[in-house]
C-alpha cells in the first residue's frame, strides 16, 4: 500500500496546485533524446564491429533495427522540411501509409 499512499498524496498535490510541471520543454528533450540515440547507436555499431560477418542476428533484432532506422529517416524528413509540410495518409495493401509532401 506504500505506492498507493504516495500517489494519492501526488494528486491531491496536483489538485492543490503545488506540484508544478517539470519544465519540459520540446526542443531540450528532443537534443536529449538525439544524444541518447547517438550513444545507443555507437554502442550497437561497435558490437556488429566486433562480430565476424558470417554470425547470424535473431530475426526480431534486424527487424527492429530495420524499423527504428525508418522511423529515425521519416524524422529527419520532417525536420528538414521546416514546417512546410502535409501530412497525408493512404489505406494501402491493409495497412496505413503515411507520407510527408513538400509544398
Amino acid at each position: 500500500m506504500r505506492y498507493r499512499s504516495n500517489m494519492t498524496e501526488a494528486y491531491r498535490k496536483v489538485v492543490e496546485g503545488k506540484l508544478k510541471e517539470d519544465g519540459h520543454t520540446d526542443v531540450p528533450s528532443m537534443k536529449r533524446l538525439c544524444k541518447t540515440i547517438k550513444e545507443d547507436v555507437n554502442v550497437i555499431e561497435s558490437k556488429l564491429n566486433s562480430m565476424p560477418s558470417e554470425e547470424s542476428i535473431d530475426t526480431w533484432w534486424t527487424n527492429k533495427m530495420a524499423k527504428s532506422g525508418d522511423n529515425i529517416n521519416s524524422c529527419k524528413d520532417y525536420i528538414e522540411s521546416s514546417g512546410r509540410t502535409k501530412r497525408r495518409s493512404w489505406f494501402i495493401r491493409g495497412s496505413w501509409d503515411a507520407k510527408i509532401w513538400s509544398w
